[in-house]
């Protein structure tokens, strides 16, 4: 097993286990933990499920005869992943998940990166998909980590600064994500030079799109839902401070109204 291959593995498993910490870190900060048990469990085995599913899929070949058949994994990946975000299992990991935390957790995007550049040495992958092309995401990956250190120092997170970097970064994902579509031997093929990203329909490969990035897509809209929820609770409390005072006012209320 060569490097590059051992470090997808190693990076998804890793990632794997930091959802399971959140999804647990979500139980144990809900009140209704009893009742919820067995729909966090579920969404374990179903993540696990996943990941079987789509190195079947790659290891069957049949996304190298026809690369269009590539979408039928990384549809479902992103729909997923925005569909998480937004669920009430997002809700209770955006609420229970310190800042630090939810913005440290995209740092896995900088070794992710450097593999993808190995590839890209190792002549398995395009340039465009990588930091000497037209792919970016290394910005992120790199700013991740000492951003949550900076966070975690902070009385109140800095909301703006939040907003902007989160933005840039989900417009570098969709910029990358675009570039290894057209970057595929498929009719709508415009990036023309050798190799093409047919190298992420292959094992383990295939976890890079359908797994890796669809978590940094989940991550981005994670961060966007405890923006909003903390700001529907200092609303709250600024509006009625007698009433909400002990209150903990939460997203799901403000959509009932």
């Amino acid at each position: 097993m060569d490097l590059s291959t051992l470090g997808i593995s190693v990076l998804t498993v890793t990632l794997f286990c930091f959802w399971v910490y959140l999804n647990r870190r979500a139980l144990r900060n809900d009140a209704r933990s009893d009742e919820l048990e067995s729909r966090s469990f579920r969404f374990e085995i179903g993540l696990l499920f996943w990941l079987a599913a789509t190195a079947v899929y790659a290891t069957s070949g049949i996304v190298q005869t026809d690369a269009r058949l590539m979408m039928l994994a990384v549809v479902p990946a992103f729909g997923g992943a925005a569909v998480l975000s937004v669920s009430k299992l997002g809700r209770r990991i955006a609420t229970a998940t310190p800042w630090a935390v939810l913005i440290g957790f995209l740092a896995f995007r900088l070794p992710l990166e450097l593999i993808l550049n190995q590839l890209y040495a190792e002549g398995r992958l395009p340039v465009q998909m990588t930091f000497h092309g037209l792919n970016y995401d290394i910005v992120i990956g790199s700013t991740a980590l000492p951003l949550s250190i900076w966070v975690a120092t902070r009385k109140a997170p800095p909301r703006l600064m939040l907003i902007a970097w989160n933005t840039f970064g989900m417009g570098l994902l969709s910029i990358v994500g675009a570039v290894a579509i057209l970057s595929m031997p498929t009719p709508f093929r415009q990036f023309t030079n050798d190799p093409s990203s047919i190298l992420l329909s292959t094992f383990p490969f295939i976890w890079i799109p359908t797994f890796l990035a669809a978590s940094a897509l989940a991550g981005h809209v994670l961060v966007y839902r405890k923006l909003l929820i903390e700001a529907c609770n200092r609303n709250k409390k600024t509006d009625s401070p007698s009433v909400y005072s002990t209150t903990n006012f939460n997203e799901q209320e403000i959509l009932h109204v």
